[in-house]
This record gives C-alpha cells, sequence and structure tokens, in this order.
C-alpha cells in the first residue's frame, strides 16, 4: 500500500477498477488517495450510465450507454476532489461511476464498472479503461489530433467541415473542390 500510494504521490498513475474501492477501504491514506471507498452495492442489472463531461480525454466523443454490472455506493466519496466524469441515478440519487483526480504529482482515474464478464465485453467499457490508462501516463487530449481533409465543397460541405472542425482532435489542413 505504502508503495502504490508514494509511487501515485510522487507522479505516477493509477487506474482503479471496481473492487479498487474494496481493497484498501480500511486505510485512511489509500481512501483519501482513491477519494471513495466501497459501502455497498446492488446486485447485478442492466442501468444507464450518463456521461457528465464530454470534454474530458476519457469521455470525448462517449456516448450515454447502458451497461450490464454491479452498481457501487462509496463512502467518503467528495466531488469536490475530483473531476466527475461518469455517473448513474438510483433511487433518485446520483452515484459517481468514473472519475479523475490529481494525487501528488501523479494521476488517478476511477472507473466503479468491471464486476464481471458483461461490463469487460462492453465496447464503452473497454474505452473508458483503455484511456484511463493512456491519461493517467500524462495524455491529452491535445496530444490526439487526426488531420484530415476535404475533397468538394458544395451543398453541405460548410456545414460538414464547420461540425468536424469544432470537434476535440479535429484538424483540417486541406481542401480540393
Amino acid at each position: 500500500e505504502r508503495g502504490l500510494l508514494d509511487f501515485v504521490a510522487g507522479g505516477g498513475g493509477c487506474v482503479g477498477i471496481h473492487a479498487a474501492a474494496v481493497s484498501g477501504r480500511n486505510s485512511r491514506p489509500y481512501v483519501d488517495m482513491l477519494n471513495g471507498a466501497y459501502a455497498s452495492y446492488e446486485p447485478v442489472q442492466e442501468f444507464a450510465v450518463a456521461i457528465q463531461d464530454r470534454e474530458h480525454y476519457l469521455t470525448v466523443r462517449m456516448p450515454d450507454f447502458r451497461i450490464t454490472d454491479e452498481i457501487y455506493h462509496l463512502r467518503d466519496f467528495d466531488p469536490a476532489r475530483c473531476r466527475l466524469l461518469a455517473t448513474t441515478h438510483w433511487l433518485g440519487q446520483q452515484l459517481p461511476l468514473v472519475y479523475v483526480r490529481e494525487h501528488g504529482r501523479g494521476r488517478l482515474a476511477y472507473i466503479a464498472l468491471g464486476h464481471g464478464e458483461a461490463a469487460w465485453r462492453h465496447p464503452e467499457f473497454k474505452k473508458l479503461v483503455l484511456r484511463a490508462i493512456r491519461w493517467s501516463r500524462g495524455a491529452e487530449l491535445s496530444d490526439r489530433v487526426l488531420r484530415w481533409g476535404v475533397i468538394g465543397y458544395s451543398g453541405m460541405a460548410k456545414a460538414h467541415i464547420g461540425w468536424v472542425t469544432k470537434t476535440p482532435g479535429m484538424q483540417m489542413v486541406g481542401m480540393c473542390d
């Protein structure tokens, strides 16, 4: 535990998935790093995942989706200490599912999903995990630029160019008509 805490505080990256909130729930320093600890769960079922922040590396261009998984309830979660990216609603309560935070000089991403095979096969969950790994190692949206061009500038081309140009990570570099 001390090694992990020192690694992240010293500039390392950490991605906590699902039961990472259970592992150190009796350790105050671990709970502080993770910004929460397991309190209880709802049985495996299908539920909605609502993306709250589409401007972050983990969730850019990600749609809301449904997944079959456990729903974790966290204790000691403080939304002021993280950037909340995705939630679900349970009995009128908004529960955090994905968030990121700085810890010392390091980065931590926590994804409350991931209990069973159904979750791990879900394409949006897999996307979250892969992006969380890259982000925890320092990746930013500005690191991923797709350069593109347009052939033909008639009809709806002007509108399409405007829409694509406003998309983070897209850079128009040429046009031919």
